[in-house]
């Protein structure tokens, strides 16, 4: 056991492992949304994930984005140079942000009262009070989770990924089990608290499963506080452009909670349907971004340019490899999906319509998604986070401007023609406007990483040409099997939506797979290397390289 949460991991290794338990955590995930919403009705679900905006703000600005993806780069440089120096920079760092974190996080409990009017201004006044409240407890979580992204960071800096990845499944358990047990036990227009609680105790797991590693690989807490450090000052200095850029794509979030704060249910079915369709790049994009991150930090620190394009053109054509087919398939199978996710208890057919109908639309923009981490990254290991934050904002602008436009005057239906027509709603515009500025933020990063290093990117043709052949392929095999088995079984029954959506996914999977493998597609056969027969022993073992 020591071995395995010890043991350094390799690219392939790493990328394997992340595959597994980040699949894992998302699984926990779902069910999470799924006791959610079969124990507290939409209405109140709307308090919940309004409660998290402001909290989720600070924690997102500060820690997720800017220390998580800054601190590695900066941390492997010094460790290169003086390990012992960078122990003394990790530990100023840390002190460093959880002093500006709890300084946020006690000005967010003092502020809550004016800000959250800002952020669901069509509220009752009941449901903004019980808001309110709730975000205050929320506004304990940014400096558990700041601490925690500073110890991924440390264990990342040395390819462990073990721990690190097993942390996001007691958070997601923590917040499950707390609901399961104890939510029946509570009014319905309470339980909410006792879900909050289950996410605080989530946060501290995730912060204390990392620390016997990091302490182990030689990190150990000093009191050090000093802002005039050249790591602290220098972190400080790349994080400023980030912040401004993250600032902008929260506030996309933040925008969309305000508008659909004026249709009960909105903001419930926005998160729900934003979470079913983050799954896909979150297991498969981030792993392969989080994965290659130390090694492209380390080949920008090298100044080895070609090594360096080589590992960014490897993960964008993994990425498309198997996100355009899960885009696809998804959008395809959206109404099955949502209604066997979260069809239970509260959640009746009419949210899973509206639901399915805001996931087709977020789930347009699953491959760009799925690149965007990968391709900031890259220059964040180059050091240079002003051009992602410039593009970052060109989005978020883009998508606040589609928001505000399209929930007011979009049609509720657009007539196609042949008695064929296009429902959206209001929820739905959100979803709308927040693909197409994904979408002109990961063609912006791309386009701008090609000047800055000249990317080979025409080398992309053959495996993109594949790749649309099997999705095509495996798009028309699912909707045969989809009127096929809809034809034959009564689908107001869970378990025929079951076994529709489990032959749909089935087939579509081993088709794809099937003319992927007769195209000899490289990526197939790079990508069998992670499959759990081998991923599972490679992942766990000391690298090669």
């Amino acid at each position: 056991m020591q071995k395995i949460l010890n043991g350094k991991n390799s690219v392939h290794g790493a990328t394997g492992l992340l595959v597994v338990t980040l699949l894992a955590s998302n699984i926990l995930g779902l069910i999470r949304d799924r006791l959610l919403a079969a124990k507290i009705p939409a209405s109140q679900l709307d308090v919940y994930y309004a409660a998290f905006r402001l909290p989720d703000l600070l924690t997102n600005l500060i820690v997720v984005g800017a220390i998580a993806v800054i601190f590695i780069p900066v941390f492997t440089e010094l460790k290169n140079k003086d390990e012992q120096r960078a122990w003394l920079a990790a530990n100023a760092i840390l002190n460093a942000m959880v002093g500006i974190l709890a300084l946020g996080s006690l000005l967010l409990w003092i502020l809550m009262p004016r800000l959250m009017p800002l952020v669901v201004p069509n509220f009752s006044a009941a449901d903004l009070t019980q808001t309110i409240t709730l975000a205050r407890w929320l506004s304990l979580t940014p400096v558990l989770f700041g601490i925690s992204y500073v110890l991924s960071g440390i264990l990342n800096s040395f390819h462990r990924f073990v721990v690190y990845s097993l942390a996001p499944l007691f958070y997601n358990g923590s917040i499950i089990l707390t609901t399961a047990i104890f939510a029946d036990h509570y009014a319905i227009d309470t339980r909410v608290f006792v879900v909050a609680l289950g996410v605080i105790i989530g946060a501290a797991l995730h912060m204390a499963i990392q620390l016997p590693v990091a302490a182990a690989l030689g990190w150990h807490w000093r009191p050090l506080f000093s802002i005039g450090d050249p790591a602290v000052k220098k972190v400080g200095k790349l994080m400023g452009p980030r912040i401004i850029g993250l600032l902008g794509l929260q506030l996309v979030t933040v925008v969309a909670t305000a508008l659909g704060s004026a249709w009960s249910g909105a903001i419930t079915y926005y998160s729900l349907a934003n979470n079913i369709q983050t799954m896909p790049s979150a297991v498969f994009a981030n792993s392969i971004a989080t994965a290659l991150f130390p090694t492209i930090a380390q080949a920008a620190a090298d100044r080895q340019t070609e090594a360096f394009k080589q590992h960014i053109m490897q993960g964008i054509r993994w990425i498309l490899f198997l996100l355009i087919p899960a885009s696809v398939g998804l959008i395809m199978l959206r109404i099955q999906v949502v209604r066997l996710i979260l069809g239970a208890g509260f959640f009746g057919w009419e949210s899973t319509q509206t639901t399915a109908d805001v996931l087709g639309w977020f789930a347009i923009s699953i491959v760009a998604a799925g690149l965007v981490p990968l391709l900031a990254r890259a220059f964040y290991a180059r050091q240079n986070t002003t051009t992602p934050m410039v593009i970052s904002l060109v989005a978020s602008v883009v998508t606040i401007s589609l928001s505000f436009g399209l929930a007011s005057w979009l049609p509720q239906t657009i007539e196609l023609g042949n008695g064929y027509s296009l429902h959206i709603g209001e929820v739905a515009a959100l979803a709308i406007a927040f693909s197409v500025g994904m979408i002109v933020n990961a063609s912006l990063l791309l386009a701008a990483l090609q000047r800055t290093v000249n990317l080979p990117l025409r080398s992309l043709l053959p495996s993109l040409g594949k790749v649309t052949i099997a999705t095509v392929v495996m798009a028309v095999a699912v909707q045969l099997v989809k009127v096929f088995i809809g034809s034959r079984l009564n689908l107001d029954y869970a378990s025929s939506v079951l076994i529709q959506t489990a032959a749909g996914l089935l087939t579509g999977t081993v088709v794809y797979i099937l003319v992927v493998a007769f195209l000899r597609s490289s990526e197939w056969h790079e990508l069998k290397k992670f499959l759990p027969r081998k991923s599972l022993s490679s992942a766990t073992s000391t690298t090669l390289g």
